[in-house]
Parts: structure tokens; C-alpha cells; sequence
């Protein structure tokens, strides 16, 4: 049986040399220093919802126009191809993983998968550079940063796995968002 074929992702395993940095008790906007790229898509969970959107120059933008209230935040995500910030509150800060795959020195081995969103685009529905995703059946609604128009979407994810030298056992040990893409079929 052919794995990669089978799981519906080619090129499954490959090799990166990834930098991984973990920190306890960061403040946001040191987080964000991190960030190398230009474009980020963007998921933040606040007590009372989830938001997608964009970073760029520093600055969010999502669809409602709304602010990023970061006394109301509990998870972020900052994603990219290359790296990622991944915040999670913690008493007055926030724990923090950071991985990009283009600055680092360690060989790690990866594994990416695709998971397809619930829900079909509705056209018109939203604003030029995303895409409103409609699940009538379990009445979820999400509004998506895209590059391009589809009528179904999927999370692309990158997994890292590591060996323990006393067990000989893998598992993954850290895993970050890639992107979001149209589910057409085709793997990234």
C-alpha cells in the first residue's frame, strides 16, 4: 500500500531545518518581533469567539474590522509557510511556540496533512481576500483568509516528529499551521 497515496497527501515526510523556540510568561508584543515574513493569515481565539484574519506591518485585520483586544485573547496563531507564533495565555502573559523552517539548524523530520473545513463558500458574502463558509446542517459559520476563490477550503499542517533515544520510539512533538487553501483536490 502506498502511505503517502493512501492519506491523500504526497510527499508526506520530508525533512526540515526547523528552529523551535519555546518561552514561558511573553508579552504579545514581543511575540510578534519574532515574525520575519510579510504576510501572515491569522486564527485568534477570544472568550467570547474566533477570529480569522490577517497580519501584515504590524498591524490585524479581519473582516469585522475589529480590533484585537488582547485582554479578551486565549490562543493565536500567526502562520505562515515558513513560520509560525503560537500564542497561548498564561496569568498575565503568554506561553509561546515559535517554528520557522527556514532559520534553523536542526534536521527534523515533518509530516504534513491536510484537514478540510466544514462548510461551502457562499458567494458575495464576504470581503475581497476571504471566503464566508456555510454549514447549514450545523449551523457554522466562518469567515476564512484565502488567496483564492473555491467552494470548499482545507488547513494545511506540518508535524514534527522526534525520536526518544531511551525508548526508540517517535511521536510529534510540536506541529503548526501552514495555510489555508482550496480543497480542489490537489495537495500542496
Amino acid at each position: 500500500m502506498d502511505k503517502e497515496k493512501f492519506f491523500g497527501v504526497e510527499k508526506a515526510l520530508g525533512e526540515r531545518n526547523a528552529a523551535i523556540e519555546i518561552r514561558q510568561h511573553v508579552q504579545l508584543a514581543e511575540a510578534l518581533k519574532l515574525l520575519q515574513g510579510a504576510e501572515y493569515k491569522v486564527v485568534a481565539h477570544f472568550v467570547n469567539c474566533v477570529r480569522f484574519g490577517y497580519y501584515e506591518a504590524g498591524k490585524f485585520t479581519f473582516t469585522d474590522g475589529a480590533e484585537l483586544e488582547e485582554k479578551y485573547l486565549v490562543q493565536l496563531r500567526v502562520f505562515n509557510a515558513e513560520e509560525e507564533v503560537y500564542l497561548q495565555k498564561q496569568g498575565t502573559g503568554f506561553y509561546l511556540q515559535y517554528i520557522n523552517d527556514a532559520a534553523g539548524s536542526e534536521k527534523l523530520t515533518t509530516v504534513d496533512s491536510a484537514s478540510q473545513f466544514f462548510g461551502h463558500r457562499v458567494a458575495g458574502a464576504a470581503p475581497q481576500g476571504f471566503a464566508e463558509l456555510w454549514e447549514a446542517g450545523r449551523k457554522i459559520r466562518l469567515v476564512l483568509p484565502v488567496a483564492e476563490q473555491a467552494d470548499e477550503y482545507k488547513l494545511l499542517t506540518r508535524s514534527y516528529v522526534q525520536f526518544d533515544e531511551k525508548t526508540g520510539q517517535a511521536g510529534y512533538a510540536y506541529y503548526r499551521w501552514l495555510d489555508i487553501v482550496p480543497a480542489d483536490g490537489r495537495d500542496e
